[in-house]
């Protein structure tokens, strides 16, 4: 009985809208935008912020910085101290380092067989894709005997690389490629979501090509903060208890290598651990709160003159409401019936801003100003089930708004003016 009494209420409201058509595209183009900016901000930041990593174990993912303690979390070492922690730290189950994305050179990669084209590249560690617990999909990650200083020439190929460059050749492995002219083998293919230069660490441009990092206290950045350096925790080991650990090893590694005590006077540098997650977005997290506010904004914005306008219109057919009432039709009755109108608005707009938000967010990814490390992608029902909440809100604003509004009017007064649908 019920809901047949809600359908009827709602096949009432759409016949309703259909009549208003000029009003219909309105509110509809209204929520949608509002919407659409919504939903795409929102998929942003889950992705960023919310959801973990798409590594294995994610939550055991650590970044290990030399860095003071007021600064934001980072991954930075120097060669040194990098070299130092592999020694004596023993919180982790493994630790990888890699050059500072901003230090990655773009290479001209070939086949011999054609013009070269320019990829970015980055060096890392032995250790690294295995701390990540990250796998080649064809061949393998680097060995400690081409880790080393002077050690083969060997390189591993991104997905994308591997695909337009290559061909995709199945017989890729072991084949040798041309790198800046000089002789490469390859040793394995990464899978498709591994392109993030310094993978997560920073999270900022895209590598095609890695080498081994080969790190000599001969290289030219070994002494400065040049490295970027991850780390798996041991099972059952927190990310407090590895921070006291390397703390302990402060101390030491500034009696090992003295020069560094003289970088600042007046804070020393500390060695800290802080979640893999947290140091992938520092550098958008501000950005991305700021943004998703804004958007909010706009929305709430949205529904305030959404609801204005549905109050205007409510107002022109106010008599009808009167006569609903006076043959005995309950204040549920006839808020069921408003309620049943801006849920339709709502439908109709959130499905507007859906299509909206899958075509902008590839377009606010690829033309952000700052890097936005996209960690994970977010399931399409979560997206939904944003929406649908958002839907929810905005058929309480856009409903109880208007019907507030009449049921402050008085019956008798209304049977004077007004019209019926």
């Amino acid at each position: 009985m019920v809901l047949d009494s809600a359908l009827r209420d709602v096949r009432y409201a759409v016949r309703g809208l259909r009549r208003s058509p000029g009003f219909l595209a309105t509110a509809v183009l209204t929520l949608g935008l509002g919407i659409g900016a919504t939903a795409t901000m929102y998929s942003v930041v889950h992705d960023v912020l919310l959801a973990p990593l798409a590594y294995p174990e994610a939550a055991r993912l650590v970044g290990i910085g030399l860095t003071f303690p007021v600064e934001k979390p980072n991954a930075e070492e120097t060669g040194a101290s990098a070299d130092f922690l592999m020694v004596h730290a023993r919180s982790f189950e493994a630790m990888g380092v890699a050059d500072d994305a901003s230090t990655g050179a773009n290479l001209a990669v070939g086949t011999g067989e054609g013009r070269p084209v320019r990829v970015a590249s980055t060096k890392v560690s032995q250790g690294y894709f295995p701390t990540l617990g990250v796998k080649p999909l064809m061949g393998r990650s680097f060995t400690a005997e081409e880790d080393v200083p002077g050690g083969p020439k060997v390189a591993i190929l991104s997905y994308s690389v591997w695909k337009r460059t290559f061909n995709g050749d199945a017989d890729v492995v072991n084949r040798v490629i041309r790198v800046n002219e000089e002789p490469y083998t390859v040793v394995g293919v990464m899978p498709g979501g591994v392109s993030a230069n310094a993978e997560s660490v920073r999270g900022a441009g895209a590598s095609g090509i890695w080498l081994p990092l080969q790190m000599s206290p001969k290289d030219p950045g070994y002494d400065g903060t040049n490295y970027m350096m991850v780390g798996r925790l041991r099972p059952g080991v927190s990310v407090a208890q590895a921070g006291q650990d390397v703390a302990s090893l402060a101390a030491p590694f500034f009696v090992a290598s003295p020069v560094y005590e003289r970088w600042n006077k007046r804070m020393m540098h500390e060695f800290i651990v802080q979640p893999l997650q947290a140091v992938v977005v520092r550098e958008v997290k501000q950005s991305l709160m700021v943004l998703l506010a804004a958007v909010l904004a706009v929305l709430l914005v949205a529904c305030l003159n959404l609801a204005g306008l549905m109050t205007a219109r409510v107002a022109t057919w106010q008599r009808e409401l009167a006569v609903r009432t006076a043959l005995g039709a309950t204040r549920f009755g006839l808020l069921r019936l408003l309620i049943s109108e801006s849920m339709v608005l709502a439908l109709v707009g959130s499905t507007a801003g859906l299509a909206l938000a899958r075509v902008a967010r590839p377009l606010l990814l690829a033309s952000s100003p700052i890097a936005i490390p996209v960690v994970a992608d977010a399931s399409m029902w979560s997206v939904v089930g944003f929406v649908v909440l958002v839907a929810f809100a905005t058929t309480l604003v856009c409903g109880l708004l208007p019907a507030w509004t009449v049921f402050r009017q008085d019956a008798q007064a209304a049977m004077k003016g007004g019209q019926v649908r």
